[in-house]
């Protein structure tokens, strides 16, 4: 199986690379417009059991955010 390369891994390695601390994990969440992923890392190293999608993202949030807005 091949291990690509993620927006999530990007982030946990540069996460660790500025805050160079004895902290084992890190959690990425990534929200895109219409969907979010959730990607917990243990000793640089994804847990994929622990990977989630949530399908909301950006869209929805705005929508509920104009209608919060609108009732004033």
């Amino acid at each position: 199986m091949y291990d690509f390369i993620t927006a999530a891994h990007m982030a946990d390695y540069k996460y660790a690379t500025e805050n160079p601390t004895d902290a084992l994990c890190t959690l990425v969440v990534d929200s895109g417009y219409s969907f979010t992923h959730i990607v917990p890392f243990i000793n640089g190293q994804k847990v994929i059991e622990g990977i989630r999608r949530i399908d909301c993202g950006g869209k929805a949030l705005t929508n509920h955010l104009k209608e919060v807005v609108s009732y004033r």
